[in-house]
């Protein structure tokens, strides 16, 4: 199978499936030069460039891309880029920004903490900015809560309290 050098590797991987009549939704490519995955949404050219790759085997797995949308009512609030093996926020709403530096999670990245508090005056008035950091460890719960919601509370009241 000829195909452009430009063209993505999910769109290769439609033709590939499709050439051999194999399930596109539980397939994806992999490769043994490297261990990290493959992003589907860069073309064969930058692989070439980059990596050197001169060969991609088709498996079953997950598939991989290099951005990421999350949404919540139909509306971006969150864009992850992959770097390596983990996926880096890009760009986000300043709510999910202050989330994601609060987070009390096994991964919480503190170079992401660093660089939102070396640039939150691009896009908040610091007075602003902090009264909705502050709000964070302030923690109440919603007016209607969930029984994961109270789970998720009493777990991290005190630390986000203590913090």
């Amino acid at each position: 199978m000829r195909v452009s050098p430009k063209a993505t590797l999910d769109a290769i991987l439609v033709l590939a499936t499709d050439e051999i009549s194999v399930d596109y939704d539980s397939h994806t490519f992999s490769s043994s030069y490297s261990s990290a995955p493959i992003a589907l949404d860069k073309s064969i050219q930058f692989y070439i460039e980059t990596q050197k790759l001169d060969s991609l085997h088709l498996e079953v797995g997950p598939k991989s891309y290099s951005t990421m949308a999350v949404q919540e009512n139909n509306q971006d609030v969150v864009i992850l880029a992959l770097n390596g093996f983990n996926y880096i926020v890009m760009a986000a709403t300043e709510e999910k920004l202050i989330q994601k530096a609060v987070d009390t999670g096994d991964d919480q990245d503190m170079d992401f903490v660093d660089t939102l508090l070396l640039t939150f005056r691009s896009f908040a008035e610091p007075t602003d900015f902090f009264a909705r950091l502050i709000d964070q460890f302030n923690a109440q719960l919603p007016p209607d809560p969930t029984a994961a919601d109270m789970e998720y509370f009493e777990k991290y009241k005190d630390l986000l309290q203590r913090r």
